[in-house]
């Protein structure tokens, strides 16, 4: 019989290069340094209103297949904890120049939809166990890089406390439970594959890392033309 400590430690060594890929990303480095552009900032709160708005539904979904089982706590907490974020976004939003109708307008880029579009594939067709080892995998990254990135807008861009509680928020989470595995080792005794569940928590460390690249790459758009050498570039177009 499989057993869903073992598999965690295994898909965990097997996600790894994914993780540092994530840890050391470009764009957590720039805004950790001091060294975003204010577009590059925006575009987390942007992308992360769309994100969540998914994130919700399909909270929502999980509890209305789960919730009468032993794993309705769990589920419940899902959806309370999306909530929540997406009632304090708006503050850091806010901090960044942008209004709620700025977020609800913001054009997201493809990386930065796919955790969500998945996401919400798995709350459709997905096994609890699935959700449960995507959390036990996925959160203590997501949780270390907003830590790192709500402590670089404290020290170089102005923000305070509770502009960006909505990142310390998910850098709080709960990273690791005997529930969430319980749920995993559940999963395994009901006959679920482990590959299946291996491949949930790889998909979504990729689809984290493409959300990361997303916005590296509106940072790395405003950084690359500033007005003067757009203006540049067109007028040499135009000879």
């Amino acid at each position: 019989m499989a057993d869903a400590a073992t598999l965690v430690a295994q898909v965990r060594r097997e996600v790894e290069p994914t993780e540092v890929g994530i840890t050391q990303h470009p764009y957590i480095e720039t805004v950790s340094s001091g060294r975003a552009t204010i577009e590059g900032l925006r575009a987390l709160p942007g992308h992360q209103y769309h994100v969540m708005q998914s994130m919700i539904r399909s909270s929502e979904r999980l509890v209305e297949r789960f919730g009468d089982t032993e794993n309705g706590p769990f589920f419940r907490r899902r959806l309370e904890g999306a909530k929540a974020a997406a009632e304090e976004l708006p503050d850091f939003a806010k901090a960044l120049g942008m209004s709620e109708a700025d977020l609800r307008s913001f054009e997201p880029r493809r990386g930065g939809f796919t955790y969500a579009t998945y996401f919400a594939w798995l709350a459709e067709q997905g096994t609890a166990a699935e959700v449960a080892i995507v959390s036990l995998v996925n959160l203590p990254v997501w949780g270390a890089a907003c830590g790192r990135l709500s402590r670089g807008l404290y020290a170089f861009y102005g923000l305070g406390p509770k502009d960006t509680r909505v990142l310390s928020r998910f850098a709080a989470m709960p990273t690791s439970s005997d529930e969430m595995q319980r749920i995993v080792q559940d999963g395994l005794d009901e006959g679920v594959a482990p590959k299946a569940l291996a491949r949930a928590a790889r998909l979504v460390e990729e689809y984290e890392k493409e959300f990361w690249d997303a916005l590296a790459e509106v940072d790395d758009a405003y950084r690359a033309w500033p007005p003067a050498a757009q203006a540049a570039q067109v007028e040499h177009a135009a000879a």
